[in-house]
């Protein structure tokens, strides 16, 4: 459990410096810590119970689903990598709750752009505060902290 605490911990505050960053510096984020999340959530692999094969689907998947995401111009580089080593991590906690994660992934940015929408902002904005806030509700849920 102290391995997931580390993850969790980890992960929120480098998700709110980068947060901070993405607001700070108008959208553009040092990539370099979703690099090194990207390696602590690959890690897990090697500390949880779940198989090397779960593991290596959920990277797989996580490629797939940053090319599909690059495709339509919506999320910044950050924000998918931000989203792969998050979606790795849970991923290879459990099932569940990579399944929880999407779901408060999805309500938040559903939203984020309902909000958006309503306010009639046309310009980009800045995302990161929406997989930060996935990201810490799903811990939370989960008592990873």
């Amino acid at each position: 459990m102290v391995e997931t605490t580390g993850f969790a911990i980890l992960g929120t505050l480098f998700l709110i410096y980068m947060v901070w960053q993405d607001h700070k510096n108008n959208m553009w984020v040092d990539d370099r810590k979703n690099a090194f999340m990207m390696g602590a959530a690959i890690s897990l692999a090697w500390i949880t119970n779940n198989s090397l094969l779960w593991a290596l689907a959920n990277i797989i998947i996580s490629i797939f689903l940053a090319l599909y995401l690059k495709r339509f111009n919506v999320f910044g580089e950050a924000d998918i990598n931000a989203l792969r080593w998050s979606f790795i991590g849970f991923g290879i906690l459990g099932f569940n709750i990579l399944v929880w994660y999407l779901g408060l992934f999805l309500a938040f940015t559903l939203i984020y752009m309902v909000v958006k929408k309503v306010m009639r902002i046309k310009t980009p904005t800045p995302f990161m505060i929406v997989i930060f806030f996935a990201f810490v509700c799903n811990s939370i849920l989960f008592g990873l902290y």
